[in-house]
């Protein structure tokens, strides 16, 4: 998986909030100095279409650059995956072969649906991933955005669909990027489990740079680049997985596969199943050497499957 993103900033005002006096002390004599002025800031707040200065009563949750670094994450989906508000969310980690959406990543807040979580960059739309889930459900792709470029990411917890629209209904995920960033910086990563798969590598790329355009206006910009790779975990390679059927623990489920034994099976037009007696061989087989309407012929895909 590689990231590539590039960001252009110019901010051309700034907020300005006079601090009140205190109710209980006298004015202060500003016949010299004059009133003082502070400078604020310009900052995206999310859940709020009218700009506003600091946070509101709105439930948002801030992940900043200091928990990503501790938790040691090093995808953006990695991040929000940690959320609890985050449910039934697919990775290509844990849908590999068996998603209409390869590769990617999104969020599900709630557990409503990845088409009812909205994911905005600096609090902007993005474009959505081009196979929707299962066909139909549409969301933005998180693998495609850089980890390295984030700065925070801001979770609404709450429903915003009077706010940003129906697509909003479980909550809004805004990834902030990194603003006035000056410098340059490469980060690399490497990271196996305790039986030496599901190795993960990765390299991050920043650089960008800011000038005082004016006193009141200043230019951003910021490059990243992003390469991120992960081995799989074979399910033959753990004991849980390995075997597929489970009545041999007692009254469970049977979970391998009929359609793809070596032995055959087969349904004719009526209904009828047709399963191959084990160590029948060919060319010459008759009526004899199947059961039918029998057990079926089973067959461990866990050797040829990932996890």
């Amino acid at each position: 998986m590689v990231a590539f993103a590039i960001s252009f900033a110019s901010v051309t005002s700034s907020l300005v909030a006079q601090e009140p006096p205190a109710a209980s002390t006298p004015a202060a004599d500003t016949s010299e100095t004059g009133p003082t002025n502070t400078i604020l800031q310009r900052m995206v707040v999310t859940g709020y279409l009218v700009p506003r200065i600091g946070i509101g009563p709105a439930p948002v949750v801030t992940l900043d650059q200091d928990y990503i670094s501790r938790q040691g994450d090093q995808t953006v989906a990695d991040v929000i995956l940690r959320l609890p508000q985050n449910i039934g969310s697919f990775t290509p980690a844990v849908n590999a072969g068996n998603s209409t959406s390869p590769g990617a990543t999104a969020a599900n807040l709630r557990g409503l649906g990845v088409n009812s979580t909205l994911v905005l960059i600096d609090g902007q739309r993005q474009v959505p991933f081009p196979f929707p889930q299962n066909l139909t459900q549409s969301f933005v792709d998180l693998n495609s955005i850089p980890l390295g470029a984030v700065d925070r990411i801001e979770v609404l917890k709450d429903g915003a669909s009077a706010t940003y629209g129906s697509d909003a209904i479980a909550g809004v995920v805004n990834i902030i990027f990194k603003n006035e960033y000056d410098g340059a910086d490469i980060n690399t990563y490497f990271g196996t489990s305790q039986r030496g798969d599901a190795t993960i590598y990765r390299t991050s790329l920043v650089g960008g740079f800011a000038k005082d355009l004016s006193e009141t206006s200043r230019f951003n910009v910021l490059a990243t680049f992003d390469y991120f790779e992960q081995d799989p975990i074979q399910s033959a390679n753990r004991s849980y997985s390995l075997i597929l059927d489970h009545n041999k623990f007692g009254p469970f489920f049977d979970f391998t596969s009929g359609s793809s034994a070596p032995a055959g099976n087969f349904i004719d037009p009526v209904g009828n199943s047709y399963a191959v007696l084990p160590g029948t061989t060919g060319p010459a087989i008759t009526a004899n050497d199947f059961s039918v309407n029998g057990v079926q012929n089973p067959f461990n895909i866990a050797p040829f499957t990932n996890l």
